[in-house]
């Protein structure tokens, strides 16, 4: 999915406060939807062989995640619009009924003994399901015409291809090392994981809502003539702080009710969590000291700190999983959650300095 579109819809967010031609920016995204789906797809075809060995995967189900991931792809984008046009309601019917659309689809197919099955024919209907209601809202506000520009569209590329590294290396960060457990531990030890890591991203999904709003707040202030510096500063403090108090609540709920709803068997889990939410919490710091950077265009800056941490992260994961098996995997997690912010808030202050304004 990080492939889909060159990351343009990053440049659609950047740019919808200061234009006046939205079509304009929408087309940009459409058209490089288009021509990214045969880009993805050779990609595929040429890599196929180590795709699969590397996932264990049968062949034709990348292509069928090509076809979902583009449908998915389409619907964020409308999430995105939704969510920077103040639309709000739409926007959370759509994120709440989305899931529940899946899950009852998943539940039903898993019933008709689809295996495996269930989970693709799940996430392709309600993919289609969604696209055709993106498409009709799409329609009523008359952005299915292409209003192509070149020089947008240039504009449009220039700003997603520098930004196509982070956005691949974000992949990276939440998956590499799941594929490090495995090769060097075991599967037992992938389930305890991956548990810690499900219950964990319950922080990751409150961050979500809040940024899903939090976001447009910043690029409109940040596009007004007049930056009330202190208000940015205010409330982004409040969304850091917010989500540090929703970890600490839910470290002390799961460590009440985690007997009760899972298997002994998974018990290490336990330990495992307070290291995944402390490395949201990093991780929401790093959120909008990298906002700051994103809105003033300093991509490759973003791309490149990016790469280093995700270099960082497989030297550390090998080295500390190898030494301390996954407690060693936890201690890498906040490794380079912490290189990535210390990176990050370097190149913010530096900015800032050059741009003679402290943020």
């Amino acid at each position: 999915m990080c492939l889909v579109g060159f990351c343009t819809p990053a440049y659609f967010t950047r740019e919808y406060y200061q234009t006046k031609k939205l079509n304009r920016l929408v087309s940009c995204v459409f058209v490089m939807f288009l021509c990214t789906l045969p880009f993805i797809t050779l990609f595929v075809i040429l890599f196929n062989i180590q795709l699969q060995s590397l996932f264990d995967l049968i062949p034709k189900y990348l292509f069928i995640a090509i076809l979902i991931s583009s449908l998915l792809s389409f619907i964020n984008f409308n999430l995105l619009y939704l969510r920077l046009s103040d639309k709000y309601l739409s926007f959370a019917i759509i994120t709440i009924i989305q899931p529940i659309v899946f899950l009852i689809l998943y539940v039903f197919f898993l019933q008709l003994d689809y295996g495996v099955n269930a989970f693709i024919n799940a996430s392709f209907l309600t993919s289609s399901l969604f696209f055709g209601i993106c498409m009709i809202i799409f329609y009523k506000q008359k952005f299915l015409k292409i209003d192509f520009d070149l020089i947008e569209l240039k504009n449009s590329l220039n700003y997603g291809l520098r930004l196509l590294p982070h956005s691949f290396f974000g992949v990276l960060t939440v998956s590499v090392d799941k594929l490090i457990v495995l090769k060097l531990l075991s599967t037992t030890s992938l389930g305890i994981y991956t548990l810690a890591f499900s219950i964990a991203s319950v922080v990751k999904v409150f961050e979500g809502a809040i940024y899903s709003v939090y976001q447009p707040w910043l690029f409109k202030n940040l596009s007004d003539s007049d930056i009330n510096l202190n208000k940015i500063i205010k409330i982004s403090s409040l969304y850091t702080t917010s989500i540090l108090l929703f970890s600490i609540f839910l470290n002390i709920l799961i460590y009440f009710i985690f007997p009760f709803i899972i298997d002994s068997k998974f018990s290490f889990s336990l330990h495992l969590i307070p290291f995944f939410t402390v490395g949201y919490i990093i991780n929401s710091i790093y959120t909008v000291n990298n906002q700051i950077l994103l809105f003033y265009k300093k991509t490759f800056t973003i791309s490149f700190i990016s790469g280093l941490s995700i270099i960082a992260g497989l030297i550390l994961s090998f080295y500390l999983i190898t030494n301390f098996g996954l407690s060693g995997s936890m201690y890498a997690f906040i490794f380079v959650c912490g290189i990535r912010l210390s990176l990050t808030m370097i190149a913010t202050f530096i900015f800032s300095l050059q741009n003679k304004f402290i943020l």
